[in-house]
């Protein structure tokens, strides 16, 4: 009877340790499977992706804060080894204020990681922030006609507009 080589044995032993292993991957529960949420950050009036924006991750539950990562210059941001869940994403940034994912009338949609579930290739779209200052031109002009000059200073621009009413008694 000849004995088995060393490079045999040692072969034999590997593949006994592996197979078992490999197959307890094939077959584990999915709430030890690690999922992805990824997307890009775009800005919601012009279309373009958004840079150096900040965007984290919650859990919808408890709502304490995972992670947080910047967007590159594609826009992009990637959260990676996240078990099964429900999350929510804020996003904000230099001309954006912080928002949470599809956020409309106070509320936002969470994302939900399993099985089956689209995590990836979300878009993030953004409302840049807004205001509204200056004076109507109409309306000095007007005050400005009204009391045959213009000044520029604040007690002038503040005064009341005259009215073309008349008093009863």
């Amino acid at each position: 009877m000849t004995r088995p080589s060393h490079a045999v044995v040692r072969t034999l032993l590997l593949a006994a340790l592996f197979i078992p292993l490999a197959a307890a991957q094939i077959h584990a529960p999915s709430g030890q499977r690690k999922y992805i949420i990824s997307g890009t950050v775009v800005d919601s009036v012009h279309g373009g992706v958004l840079p150096e924006i900040e965007v984290s991750i919650r859990e919808a539950e408890s709502d304490s804060l995972l992670r947080a990562v910047v967007t590159g210059d594609d826009g992009r941001f990637e959260f990676r080894d996240l078990p099964r869940g429900k999350y929510g994403l804020n996003a904000h940034g230099r001309g954006f204020a912080a928002q949470s994912f599809q956020e409309h009338g106070g509320f936002s949609t969470a994302i939900v990681t399993g099985e089956g579930l689209q995590s990836q290739a979300l878009v993030f779209s953004l409302k840049p922030e807004a205001s509204i200052s200056g004076a109507s031109p109409t309306t000095t002009t007007n005050l400005c006609r009204k009391r045959k000059s213009c000044c520029s200073s604040p007690a002038c621009r503040e005064a009341p507009k005259p009215y073309s009413s008349v008093a009863r008694s």
